[in-house]
């Protein structure tokens, strides 16, 4: 199964592991799309498209496609939409720097950042007078408001919402933790509801060039440290504050996760009895200085750390 979608289907019993905790949401509802174009690399060759939505998408393995393809000009744009996540795709095949001696191709991720979340699909009256809320999402801003599907939105603040796309537009101005008016039709009565914005993590995916090569457990300089059978994995890395974190066991054992600074002071620990699988969640330092973190993990008697860069914008 495609990497990206086991993010998003997964989000139903991840945690955020945060010092500034985001809204763990349940997942309603998710949406997919993904666009591929592919052609032989010569000028005169003709480009084939091939358009996926929404379970076709996420059924999709493009790290396969890019590696079967791997000679092949490729263009990829896609989008993954949850309640509890955004992952954004763009990969072009004429961007990626070939390394020597590395022939794989693999995911890599960009970027990681928590933006405002409405939690609503809308659709636009004939009339342009607002947006109806077509869908709500459990634990999202309007459902903590006390909307309802039906409703019509008509204002977002001091923005005037005539159609879905105003609404994005508007949205796209408010910060997290804003507190925002909005205005909403009901019965034919209008009301008015001040919003605090909650948010979600909207992640951003490229794919590139890796190479297949063990890091000594004891390197703290590493983003990803192996063993035989266990990986820790931290990205992005350098982060603005939220980055994601990525354990793998083979075998069982007892299993704790830490964040400390320089000085060795743990800012948040969680722990996990009989862990063996595959572990994904969130780490939220925005709210620490710029400097030098490191995530540590401890699973049967055996101790990964990797070094995470916060840099301030």
């Amino acid at each position: 199964m495609n990497k990206i979608y086991t993010l998003i289907s997964t989000l139903s019993f991840l945690f955020i592991f945060s010092i500034n905790p985001l809204s763990a949401q349940e997942i309603e509802f998710s949406s997919a799309r993904l666009t591929i174009s592919h052609k032989e690399k010569t000028n005169n060759s003709k480009a084939e498209y091939i358009r996926l939505y929404d379970k076709e998408a996420t059924d999709f393995d493009i790290t396969a496609f890019l590696n079967a393809n791997i000679d092949k000009d490729v263009w990829i744009n896609g989008r993954f939409t949850s309640n509890g996540e955004i992952v954004e795709i763009k990969y072009n095949s004429k961007d990626v720097a070939d390394i020597d001696d590395c022939g794989k191709i693999c995911e890599q991720t960009l970027l990681v950042e928590k933006v405002p979340f409405l939690g609503v699909s809308t659709i636009g009256e004939q009339n342009f007078d607002g947006v109806l809320v077509e869908t709500l999402v459990a634990g999202g801003t309007a459902s903590e408001l006390g909307l309802q599907q039906g409703d019509m939105i008509t204002q977002l603040g001091s923005a005037e919402i005539g159609t879905s796309c105003d609404l994005t537009i508007a949205m796209n101005e408010i910060q997290i933790d804003d507190l925002i008016d909005i205005t909403y039709v009901r019965k034919g009565k209008t009301k008015t509801k001040k919003a605090n914005f909650g948010a979600r993590v909207k992640k951003q995916v490229t794919f590139g060039y890796c190479c297949e090569t063990e890091i000594a457990i004891t390197e703290l300089e590493a983003t990803e440290q192996v063993s035989n059978d266990a990986v820790l994995n931290t990205n992005p890395n350098p982060t603005t504050g939220v980055s994601q974190i990525e354990f793998s066991a083979e075998t069982n054992g007892n299993l704790t996760l830490t964040v400390t600074d320089l000085t060795g002071k743990e800012l948040n620990r969680k722990e996990y009895n009989d862990f063996q699988g595959y572990h994904n969640e969130y780490i939220d330092l925005s709210d620490q200085p710029q400097g030098i973190y490191f995530i540590n993990a401890v699973h049967a008697d055996r101790t990964f750390v990797n070094k995470v860069v916060v840099q301030k914008p």
